[in-house]
């Protein structure tokens, strides 16, 4: 499967967003004022950091982007304006019983959305859903499904408005159970569509929309013959837990010269040596690949499972072991694939004949579906992660206008304070203006640039 490119706020320097929020509503002003206000305030603070707004590839959380890179810290952030005042955030707001995919404060949505986005950009991530509507008094005992609690936030994105607060909200099981659930639907999907391959030789469509991630999975050995991959085994799940151990450290794996005693190649004709969960040489040689990477030595571990390790590692061309591009984020969501398949299947050895060719030159490159696996701890990490900003400010324009005072003993010279009242006035006063004039415009020009709805931001 394709990976997408991982973005570096270090090195990318412009990008290019697309929107489809139509311009001057009052969701589009409400976004593009707090992107001005955290602008003011960030630059006063004399912090080092990119801003934008309308981020397509942070999916969900496009609305404003911040990255500060003095803390590597990215907090991408979603607006919900609503025009009544009276209607508020309740349980079924948050965790809608059903159209999950919908509603403006479906953390069923979020999470999806977050599923999609967390690897794809480099440093620590926060969440920040920022509306001016309420809570529901009654979500304070709604336990058996989530519990709310204070949070604390940077002083940047504090609004002095009564009743504003920041919410952490924690999900008890059963809501973990159902997010997940809802969240795995495409997986589940596409298992279905597998076994009715494998038992009526039907290729559906959720088969054609996921070719580039079948792949790895499935072989076609003639026009219209299909079966099983010999990697697709019970190396998948093994692999995968392996992963999970060591994804947080991948980036610090340079490519290392191939000890003399070592060996990694893979055996034509010869199933790999499969390890399982429970085996006791698992811990062993998850520090082994570690000690690899990081002194060059091979141990005892690596050349026991020499056959086995090819499937994580290669051989460049100039002799040193580096890891596999096969071996990311798709390994865990294709071995639990493999599990429930192992499950439901009574042999995956067995060659189906379909109708039609799966495989084809036109097909490898149709655009790719995406596809993850969430687990319990994947939840658990996206709600430490996200903050909901309940009862923020109708109007933002005050807070500019504040701002904009706190910068005008920046702009006055010595000169202007020794004036007298009025003209003291006068002048800043048009010095104000003309800063506001200068923002505004900016906004602008980075709106209005480019091809319709598509906006093509700095970073700031």
């Amino acid at each position: 499967m394709i990976q997408q490119d991982i973005i570096d706020p270090e090195t990318t320097r412009l990008v290019t967003y697309e929107s489809s929020i139509k311009s001057g509503t009052h969701g589009e002003v409400y976004q593009k004022q707090l992107a001005q206000i955290l602008l003011l305030r960030l630059t006063r603070e004399a912090k080092d950091f990119h801003l934008a707004y309308e981020l397509t590839s942070a999916h969900k959380f496009d609305d404003v982007v911040l990255y500060d890179k003095t803390a590597k810290q990215w907090i991408f952030m979603q607006l919900k304006h609503a025009d009544s005042k009276e209607s508020k955030i309740d349980l079924n707001g948050l965790l809608p019983q059903t159209h999950q995919e919908k509603g403006d404060f479906s953390l069923y949505k979020y999470f999806y959305s977050y599923m999609l986005i967390r690897k794809r950009f480099k440093g620590n991530a926060s969440f920040l859903i920022f509306t001016n509507k309420r809570l529901d008094a009654k979500l304070q005992t709604a336990n058996d499904c989530i519990s709310i609690k204070d949070r604390e936030v940077d002083e940047y994105l504090r609004f002095t408005t009564v009743g504003a607060n920041h919410i952490e909200l924690t999900p008890t099981e059963s809501t973990i159970q159902s997010i997940m659930e809802y969240a795995n639907k495409d997986l589940y999907s596409l298992k279905d569509a597998i076994k009715q391959l494998f038992t009526d030789g039907i290729i559906t469509e959720v088969i054609q929309n996921n070719k580039a991630f079948l792949n790895d999975i499935l072989e076609q050995s003639s026009k219209f013959l299909i079966g099983f991959k010999d990697t697709f085994n019970d190396s998948l799940i093994s692999i995968a837990k392996i992963y999970k151990v060591l994804q947080q450290e991948l980036h610090n794996f340079k490519p290392v010269y191939k000890p003399k005693e070592l060996v990694i190649e893979e055996a034509e004709n010869e199933s790999p040596r499969c390890l399982t969960v429970e085996d006791q040489d698992f811990d062993h040689l998850v520090d082994a690949i570690r000690g690899l990477f990081r002194t060059g030595i091979a141990s005892d571990y690596l050349k026991k499972y020499e056959n086995f390790l090819a499937l994580i590692l290669t051989t460049t061309a100039n002799g040193q072991l580096a890891i596999k591009d096969t071996f990311n984020k798709d390994i865990v969501c294709k071995a639990e694939l493999y599990r429930m398949l192992k499950a439901e299947l009574s042999d995956l050895t067995k060659e189906v004949s379909t109708k039609q060719m799966l495989f084809d030159r036109s097909g490898s490159r149709r655009k790719n579906h995406s596809m993850f696996y969430a687990e319990p701890s994947d939840v658990r990490q996206f709600f430490a992660q996200l903050t909901l900003s309940a009862h923020q400010p109708d109007e933002l324009e005050p807070f500019i206008v504040e701002e904009l005072h706190s910068w005008m003993k920046m702009w006055l010279r010595p000169d202007v304070l020794g004036l007298s009242a009025d003209r003291s006035v006068y002048a800043a006063v048009y010095n104000c203006r003309k800063k506001t004039q200068t923002l505004n415009c900016h906004f602008h020009r980075r709106t209005v640039k480019g091809s319709q709805n598509q906006l093509i931001l700095p970073v700031f």
